[in-house]
């Protein structure tokens, strides 16, 4: 099970087990995912205007995320998102127990803002290198003051590896975390009234037209008409936009797919090989307790796949599963 620690009077630790914790945190109003609850992804928005970036950005991280109700942080620099994502509904949960236990910080604790652990911490800013957790250890690769590859593991794949144990920074980037389906929401709406406000202007303008001669009112028609038809640009524009963005967002990446694959199988399988092309997705999977039909019922219910086989792999206690990649 996993818990949150509180680190000081303003900072609250998520961890994914119960550990003991001895670093020095800065003093604000933080909620501090550790670091192996959190996925790391650098996306290059380079060819995308940067007044559309940020709504770019949450398409990208609704469609990398293996988690149904993403939270998640980014750090820009220039064109590139480093980004941390999370199990917002996790998080969540942590938070509904830790103010069921203490009611009178209810208000405190629900404002704290979430941040991924290693953004607390000064950056190596070169190279590859190990950064000390307070659970493992953060793999990490820089190339100049941008983050590109970033792993949790338990301990370091090379045990003669130096790990460095940094002391707290300013908090890097720009925090962007936020329910993702509700800013879609409330963006859908917007968009939706403002159709339905031009739809309301039309027709009153078309109105006056219709029924008056007038010099005056034919004025005042034409005034109006200019709002209108700046309201249909301004519609125009949110639509040209949205085709934009279904453009700039790319399919699925491996990782992304090799991860939910992961989630949706049982613990007992490990997947040993895989191949992405063509929005094909064969994997070779190990198990000592093979089950062909458990495997394709609980794949088939991720919308992301349909079109999902086993057939026998090469060795024994093996199996080939093909999956077909909805784009």
């Amino acid at each position: 099970m996993g818990g949150c620690l509180q680190l000081s009077n303003s900072a609250y630790f998520q961890l994914a087990a119960e550990v003991e914790v001895d670093f020095d945190w800065p003093d604000h109003d933080y909620w501090i995912l550790s670091r192996e609850l959190t996925i790391f992804e650098c996306l290059d928005f380079s060819d995308v205007p940067k007044r559309l970036r940020a709504r770019a950005l949450e398409k990208k991280v609704t469609m990398l995320s293996p988690f149904k109700d993403p939270g998640y942080y980014v750090a820009w620099t220039e064109s590139f998102a480093q980004v941390y994502l999370w199990d917002e509904a996790l998080r969540q949960r942590t938070l509904d127990e830790l103010v069921a236990s203490h009611a009178s910080h209810a208000e405190h604790l629900r404002r704290l803002k979430p941040v991924p652990e290693p953004v607390l911490f000064n950056a190596p800013l070169e190279g590859k290198t190990y950064v000390e957790c307070v659970v493992g250890v953060d793999a990490q690769v820089w190339q100049g003051a941008r983050l590109v590859a970033s792993k949790w593991l338990p301990e370091p794949e090379d045990a003669a590896a130096k790990v460095l144990s940094l002391p707290p920074g300013p908090v890097r980037g720009i925090d962007e975390s936020s329910d993702i389906t509700e800013q879609v929401w409330w963006r859908s709406i917007a968009f939706v009234l403002l159709v339905a406000l031009v739809f309301e202007f039309g027709s009153w303008v078309g109105l006056r037209v219709a029924v008056s001669q007038m010099t005056q009112e034919v004025s005042e028609g034409r005034k109006e008409l200019a709002g209108l038809l700046a309201l249909k640009n301004q519609a125009e524009a949110v639509r040209k936009d949205n085709e934009q963005l279904t453009a700039w967002v790319t399919p699925p990446r491996q990782i992304s797919l090799l991860a939910q694959v992961d989630r949706l199988l049982p613990d007992t399988v490990k997947i040993t090989a895989w191949n992405y092309q063509n929005s094909e997705l064969n994997l070779t999977i190990s198990d000592e307790n093979l089950d062909n039909r458990a495997y394709v019922e609980a794949l088939s219910i991720a919308e992301t796949f349909e079109s999902v086989s086993v057939e026998p792999g090469p060795r024994n206690e093996s199996a080939i599963v093909r999956l077909q990649v909805l784009r």
